[in-house]
C-alpha cells in the first residue's frame, strides 16, 4: 500500500539491497502519464481503438529492438505502477531486485543517440562567458530578470554543479551550502540533503550575497506541475537566444552541472566528487558526466563536500585513474 505525505510517497517494498524503495508524488504522476502513452502506442501498433492493460503489458514484452535500455527502464516501472495501481496483488509480490515481475524487452543497438545524449556537456570558460554577457546586454542597460538570472545560474552553476531543481531549496549558512538532494527518495543520493563548504570566490561577500540572492529568485519560481515545468522551458528557451546572439552552439540548464563536475574531477577523489554532486555512488559521475579532460583549471577550488557527506557515498571501487592533481588557470 503507498500512502502520500507533504508531495511524498512511501511504500514498503525494498531492492535488492535491503534499502526501502520510495516515489515522490512527481513521479507516480509521470508514471501514470507514461502509462497512458504505452496503452495508446499499443492500441496503434495492433490496430486497435483501446485495448487493455494486459494486452498493452504483452505488447511491451514482445517489443525487442525497438526502444533503448533506458526507455525499456521508465517504461517497465511505469507498467509496474499501473499494475499496483489496478491493484492485481501487494507490489512486493511483483518486483523481485528492483525489476517487475514480467519480461523486459532486449533494447535496440545503435541508433540516433537520446535527446540527453546530444546535449552539451562540456563548455569552454569563454563560451560561458559570452553567453553571460548576452544575458546582461550592454552597460547601462537593465537586464530582464529571467535574463538576471540565468547569468547567476551559469555563474554559479559552474561552480557547484547544483541540478536546477535543487537551487530553490538551498541555503547558505555562514559560510557553508545545504542543498535539499534530488532523487533522494529512491536511494540515488548520498542522503536527504549535502554540505558543501564555499571557498575560493565565495571568500568574498559581494560573491556569496549574489548565491543568495540566485536561490531567494529560485525559490519564487512555482513549485507545482506543470507551472514549473513551464517556467524552466521559459528559461530555457531565453537561454537558447542568448546563446544565438553570442554565436554559441546551444547549451542547456543541466550543462554547467557537467562543467562543475568534470573540474570537480581534476582535483577531488571520486567519492567528493560524487558527494558534490549528491550522489549515493561513486562510479555515477564517471559513467553519465562530462569527462575530467573537458573541466575547467582553477587557481583555486571554488567549494568541496564536507567530510560527512562524503563518507555517506558508496565506493564501487570501479574508477580506475590516478589521483587528482590540482590545476590552474581561472
Amino acid at each position: 500500500m503507498v500512502e502520500a505525505d507533504n508531495g511524498r510517497s512511501s511504500g514498503d517494498r525494498t531492492d535488492a539491497t535491503g534499502r526501502r524503495v520510495t516515489r515522490t508524488a512527481d513521479t507516480l504522476a509521470r508514471y501514470r502519464k507514461i502509462q497512458l502513452s504505452i496503452v495508446r502506442q499499443a492500441a496503434v501498433a495492433l490496430g486497435q481503438e483501446a485495448i487493455s492493460l494486459d494486452a498493452a503489458i504483452r505488447w511491451f514484452e514482445g517489443g525487442h529492438g525497438r526502444w533503448s535500455a533506458s526507455t525499456i527502464r521508465i517504461y517497465a516501472a511505469a507498467l509496474t505502477q499501473a499494475r499496483e495501481d489496478a491493484g492485481r496483488a501487494p507490489a512486493i509480490d511483483r518486483v523481485v531486485s528492483g525489476h517487475p515481475a514480467f519480461a523486459r524487452p532486449r533494447p535496440r543497438k545503435g541508433g540516433p543517440k537520446r535527446t540527453s545524449a546530444r546535449k552539451r556537456r562540456s563548455c569552454p570558460y569563454a563560451e560561458i562567458s559570452s553567453v553571460r554577457a548576452a544575458l546582461l546586454g550592454r552597460d547601462g542597460d537593465s537586464p530582464h530578470p529571467d535574463c538576471r538570472l540565468l547569468a547567476q545560474l551559469l555563474f554559479h552553476g559552474c561552480l557547484l554543479g547544483l541540478r536546477p531543481c535543487e537551487w530553490s531549496s538551498a541555503r547558505v549558512v555562514g559560510t557553508r551550502l545545504i542543498v535539499r538532494s534530488a532523487k533522494a527518495t529512491n536511494g540515488r543520493a548520498c542522503g536527504p540533503e549535502r554540505e558543501i563548504d564555499l571557498l575560493g570566490p565565495y571568500e568574498h561577500p559581494i560573491v556569496l550575497l549574489d548565491l543568495a540572492d540566485l536561490i531567494c529568485a529560485m525559490s519564487r519560481l512555482p513549485f507545482a506541475e506543470p507551472d514549473r515545468r513551464r517556467a524552466f522551458g521559459r528559461l530555457a528557451a531565453r537561454l537558447d537566444r542568448a546563446c544565438h546572439r553570442a554565436g554559441v552552439a546551444r547549451i542547456s540548464l543541466y550543462t554547467p552541472r557537467h562543467i562543475a563536475l568534470s573540474s570537480a574531477k581534476r582535483v577531488m577523489t571520486p567519492a567528493e566528487v560524487a558527494a558534490l554532486a549528491g550522489h549515493a555512488v561513486d562510479r555515477t559521475a564517471a559513467q553519465h558526466y562530462a569527462k575530467r579532460r573537458t573541466g575547467w583549471r582553477r587557481k583555486a577550488i571554488p567549494a568541496r563536500p564536507t567530510g560527512d557527506t562524503v563518507a555517506r557515498v558508496r565506493v564501487s571501487g570501479r574508477i580506475r585513474r590516478s589521483d587528482p592533481t590540482p590545476g590552474h588557470t581561472r
